[in-house]
């Protein structure tokens, strides 16, 4: 369906220094310096693949509802946890606060909610709770009073807050410390524990090649946007707490001498199915695997 021909390039980086944030995860996937570029066109046919299955599975829930009457009483959301970066900014996958990483889709649709509406509001999946409760007509408990979400019932109806921020962090897979994501508008920053910051005008530069940090412009948004982070959290704080839950997470499978003693490791077996198990369904497979 996707030739590998006709697939795209990731957005060229150039002769570019990575951040050391970046830097960190290519050393740990092995990234090499240069990935050939019928690599990158294999990988994005196969993520296009999959982004037309799922449509596809969509497709036939969409069928069913319509077989059941159900379309004019029911109100629908899609969404997807991130993106795939296929080579943009010199990585892979997701675990980054790139734009093709936590940009996602959120589309809503169904009675009461303007058609053919494109909300330029930014919104989170925060969001998501107090809305499905609106939209059913629910009203939130008064311990629900310090949830960070906000129903976007009204950006539904094509009234747009537009200077409304949004925030996310990483601590995970890859990260060589803490990075928090604030954006609004079309300005961005990442801030990273113990590293500079990135800083981007999305509108000038949507693939985010030009990091704006320790310029005059850069150091405006960073007035601007580093104080709603603070608002949010102490990143230092929430670092630390994050770090501290993972080195006791594992502590409590074993530790360096778990890791160091094991045979293989399985990244993430299928449910049901121990490590042991799955390498042996594995097979002859496992060996380029392990």
């Amino acid at each position: 369906m996707y030739p590998d021909g006709d697939m795209p390039l990731p957005p060229s980086l150039g002769d570019v220094d990575f951040h050391p944030s970046v830097a960190h995860m290519r050393m740990l996937d092995g990234i090499p310096s240069v990935v050939d570029e019928k690599i990158l066109r294999r990988i994005a046919a196969c993520y296009f693949g999959l982004i037309t299955h799922m449509d596809e599975q969509i497709g036939e829930v969409i069928t069913e509802m319509k077989a059941l009457d159900l379309m004019d009483t029911t109100r629908i959301i899609y969404t997807s946890d991130h993106g795939e970066l296929f080579g943009a900014q010199g990585l892979f996958g997701k675990r980054s606060l790139y734009e093709g990483s936590c940009g996602i889709p959120l589309i809503i649709a169904g009675p009461d909610i303007k058609q053919n509406n494109v909300s330029h509001q930014l919104a989170s999946h925060v969001d998501l709770f107090p809305t499905i409760i609106q939209m059913t007509g629910g009203v939130l408990e008064a311990e629900d009073g310090d949830l960070p979400g906000i129903s976007l019932w009204d950006a539904l109806q094509g009234v747009d807050d537009l200077d409304r921020p949004v925030f996310a962090e990483y601590h995970a897979q890859g990260s060589l410390s803490g990075s928090y994501l604030i954006r609004q508008g079309d300005v961005k920053m990442i801030l990273h524990i113990g590293m500079s910051p990135q800083i981007f005008d999305l509108k000038t530069d949507p693939n985010e090649l030009h990091d704006l940090y320790g310029t005059e412009i850069g150091e405006a948004i960073e007035l601007k946007l580093a104080p709603l982070i603070y608002q949010i959290c102490d990143p230092k704080v929430q670092d630390a707490r994050a770090k501290a839950d993972q080195r006791a997470k594992a502590e409590f499978f074993g530790g360096q001498n778990a890791v160091s003693n094991a045979e293989y490791i399985v990244f993430t077996p299928p449910p049901g199915v121990t490590a042991e198990e799955a390498w042996a369904k594995a097979g002859k497979a496992g060996d380029s695997m392990r």
